[in-house]
């Protein structure tokens, strides 16, 4: 078993004594293996612990796209939602599954202010293949009709179908 597996396996103690002890134990190749780094990320989140988590993705120097990810699916479970979009927005250039990710993130959301992010989102650079690309059109959509947004989910439904 992989220290990789043997993480995700812990995540379902939530145990937050066991996250650390295998943080310490792995402690030497959290620089090396992002992997390593984004599941303890993950398992710090999942035990409640979002400073922990926070500090190893903040002294991460290669963040990783799943990094990203699980640090803002993070950030919405522990209802900190801003945090999720200040990390949306430091990205350079975020991938599909990212884009994706913050759908979803904010399709869960109360704000009326994040769903004008994900309206911006879909209206930035991703216009020339965004309703080419049917996973990313389905998600806003998603998004839009959790938001009770009928009238924008009406503008991209063609491009779903």
């Amino acid at each position: 078993m992989s220290i990789t597996q043997a993480l995700k396996a812990y995540t379902q103690t939530r145990n937050l004594q066991s996250v650390l002890t295998i943080h310490r134990h792995t402690s030497f190749r959290v620089e090396t293996d992002t992997s390593i780094s984004t599941s303890l990320i993950h398992l710090y989140m999942q035990c409640g612990d979002v400073i922990s988590a926070a500090s190893l993705f903040d002294a991460s120097r290669k963040k990783t796209l799943f990094m990203y990810a699980t640090m803002m699916k993070g950030y919405v479970i522990k209802h900190t939602p801003d945090k999720a979009i200040d990390l949306y927005k430091e990205m350079k250039n975020p991938e599909e599954v990212i884009i994706i990710v913050l759908f979803n993130v904010f399709s869960q959301l109360e704000n009326s202010q994040m769903l004008e992010v994900v309206k911006n989102v879909s209206k930035q650079k991703f216009i020339n293949y965004f309703f080419s690309n049917l996973r990313l059109t389905t998600s806003l959509f998603d998004s839009l009709i959790k938001r009770e947004d009928c009238s924008n989910a009406e503008i991209i439904f063609p491009n779903v179908i």
